[in-house]
């Protein structure tokens, strides 16, 4: 078998038999052309099937896709709205601290941008150490930081201390921790109560007298 020219120029495969009786060959040929005509129509319809089904899918996918990536970025609008508008603080953090949201609230009391506030630890804003993180395991597991609320001393950007009540929450977000931080800025009730009780000291002072 051979593949090559015919005489009228065109590509053939051909297959020769000799026969000696007759010294004579048999041939029998047949175009590349022909065979290749059945596989270049199957790939060529391959091709369209596959054109059509990518644009009915594209058309699917948009009609579907569409009306959902707008209710989420209308959802995801409200919550950062409602997060934005919060009197107190609200700060997302994973279980190492690593700061993943930080709202309008907490700008004003910690004097940090959003986008200078995520991407770090926690323990930056807080001046006592390892604040809002368990040293162990067991700890965590027993609850003795979520739920409660506790009197911390905050830092502001500027390096000036403040008093802050935090309560720490944890929910599992597709099987990670996500540790919610309520913040509310205490600093003038504190010293309006130290300023209370000073009044109060004067005044038992002078009735004393």
């Amino acid at each position: 078998t051979i593949i090559g020219l015919d005489y009228r120029g065109v590509m053939v495969l051909a297959a020769f038999e000799p026969v000696a009786e007759l010294d004579l060959g048999m041939v029998a040929k047949i175009d590349l052309a022909e065979i290749r005509e059945p596989f270049l129509k199957a790939g060529l319809s391959i091709i369209l099937i596959t054109l059509i089904l990518v644009i009915l899918g594209t058309i699917l996918v948009r009609r579907i896709g569409n009306p959902l990536i707008r209710e989420l970025e209308e959802n995801e609008q409200r919550l950062r709205t409602i997060l934005d508008t919060a009197a107190d603080g609200i700060i997302t953090s994973d279980a190492q601290g690593v700061i993943n949201s930080f709202n309008q609230a907490a700008e004003n009391i910690f004097g940090y941008l959003s986008q200078e506030a995520i991407g770090q630890n926690i323990t930056r804003l807080i001046a006592e150490p390892n604040i809002g993180q368990p040293s162990n395991d067991n700890e965590a597991n027993k609850g003795q930081l979520t739920g409660n609320q506790r009197e911390m001393t905050g830092l502001h950007k500027n390096g000036g201390q403040i008093s802050i009540e935090i309560t720490v929450s944890e929910v599992q977000v597709n099987q990670a921790r996500l540790i919610t931080h309520i913040v509310r800025d205490i600093t003038e009730r504190k010293q309006s109560l130290m300023e209370l009780h000073q009044r109060e000291e004067e005044l038992r002072l002078t009735f004393e007298n």
